[in-house]
C-alpha cells in the first residue's frame, strides 16, 4: 500500500512496472491497482511460471536473461497474453536473442548498445529486402 501511494502522490500509474521476487506481493499490488502494469521477477527457471503468473492475474514475467533461452518460454507466454521482460541483459550474444526472441522489454546497464544492435540489425534486415 505505501508503494502505491507513493506512485499515486507522483501521478505515475500509466508510467511504472511493478515488479518483485514475491509473488504473494505483486498479487497483492496488482489486487490493489489493477491499472497498473506488474510483472513477476525471478532468477531460477519456474516451469510453471506462466501459468502462476496468469493464475494471479500479472501482466508480465521478468525473467533473469538466461531463462528466456528456453525457446518456449516467450511464445508461451505472449500466448497467454503476458509480456516478457528479461533482466539484466549487457552481453552481444543474450541481446541478440532476446531480440531474435522478440521479448518485449529488455533491462540492461547498457542502454546504448542495445539500441545500437537493435537498430543494426533493422538496418541489415531492410536492406536484405531490397
Amino acid at each position: 500500500e505505501e508503494v502505491l501511494a507513493m506512485v499515486d502522490s507522483f501521478d505515475l500509474r500509466e508510467q511504472v512496472i511493478i515488479s518483485s521476487f514475491s509473488l504473494e506481493s505483486v498479487t497483492l499490488f496488482k489486487q490493489l491497482a489493477p491499472d497498473i502494469d506488474v510483472g513477476f521477477l525471478y532468477q531460477k527457471w519456474l516451469p510453471s511460471v506462466v501459468g502462476r503468473v496468469l493464475k494471479s492475474g500479472l501482466d508480465a514475467i521478468h525473467p533473469f536473461y538466461a531463462n528466456q533461452l528456453w525457446p518456449w518460454m516467450t511464445c508461451q507466454a505472449h500466448r497467454q497474453g503476458l509480456k516478457v521482460r528479461v533482466w539484466t541483459v549487457n552481453h552481444v550474444p543474450v541481446i541478440k536473442n532476446a531480440l531474435w526472441r522478440q521479448v518485449d522489454t529488455i533491462m540492461t546497464d547498457d542502454p546504448e548498445l542495445i539500441l545500437a544492435i537493435r537498430d543494426h540489425d533493422q538496418l541489415k534486415t531492410r536492406l536484405q529486402r531490397g
